[in-house]
């Protein structure tokens, strides 16, 4: 997604990048980082991995951008950042974006800045007018996944966005969806980039109703008609329910928000 909109905005501007990430080809990814780039977009194992192997020189770089940073740290990213930051010793600059920043993370921080400038663009703490929300309890002797699919089926002119807590849940509720003739897919870490930008973009293009995801994997969602977002279970901070919620009423839209208690 980075890398379409920086394409975008440089267009006959003679500005290269690379993008390197898990999933994709290796031998690709050498050939790309043999010809000039101003820009790397990566995930930190793919670019450690092209370091390791001479094929990516640190030293050739200025600014350092890390996007997600709470997220990033949150996923046990935290060695793999302090490598790249290590390696780039003519860092001039360093952008941090992130929507929320824990205390913990705050010493990390300042380790990587000097006299930082902090700038809040939003405080995310409510929901457009335009989300209507809903909450369906969950009782004693009735199965979630039944709730569910009822409620899927009661919104079949709505393009659906369905979150799951952990991987497993994502693949459970998957199958259970895909045997009830439902068409949809699934996302999360443990999925290959190529069949996550597949899914995407299926879901994307209207060849599938619904998308299953991890939270995680929602940060990289970029779709506008989106009618109804639903919570499998309760999210874990209200800043992840607000940002979730958010997909649903993109450009001006309105949006069904549900979530499972």
């Amino acid at each position: 997604q980075i890398s379409t909109e920086f394409r975008s905005l440089t267009k006959d501007l003679r500005l290269w990048s690379t993008t390197l990430i898990g999933g994709s080809n290796v031998r690709k990814s050498i050939n790309e980082l043999k010809r000039t780039n101003h820009v790397i977009i990566g995930t930190p194992g793919r670019l450690i991995d092209m370091v390791k192997r001479n094929h990516l020189d640190l030293t050739e770089f200025s600014t350092l951008v890390l996007d997600e940073f709470d997220q990033m740290l949150d996923m046990g990213f935290l060695e793999d950042i302090q490598y790249l930051e290590k390696g780039l010793v003519n860092k001039s600059q360093t952008l941090l974006f992130s929507a929320t920043l824990d205390k913990s993370q705050r010493k990390l921080v300042e380790e990587m800045t000097n006299n930082a400038v902090h700038i809040k663009a939003g405080v995310g703490t409510h929901l457009t007018k335009q989300i209507k929300q809903e909450l369906l309890e969950v009782t004693k002797g009735i199965r979630r996944v039944d709730i569910l699919q009822d409620l899927i089926q009661s919104n079949s002119d709505k393009k659906v966005l369905l979150f799951c807590e952990t991987k497993r849940q994502v693949d459970d509720v998957h199958q259970v969806l895909r045997k009830s003739k439902i068409k949809v897919d699934h996302i999360h870490g443990d999925k290959s980039q190529r069949s996550r930008e597949f899914a995407l973009r299926k879901f994307k293009n209207g060849k599938v109703d619904v998308l299953v995801a991890t939270d995680v994997m929602a940060r990289g969602i970029d779709v506008d008609d989106i009618g109804l977002v639903i919570n499998y279970q309760v999210p874990r901070t209200y800043e992840c329910f607000v940002h979730m919620f958010g997909l649903t009423c993109r450009a001006g839209r309105s949006g069904l928000a549900v979530t499972l208690v």
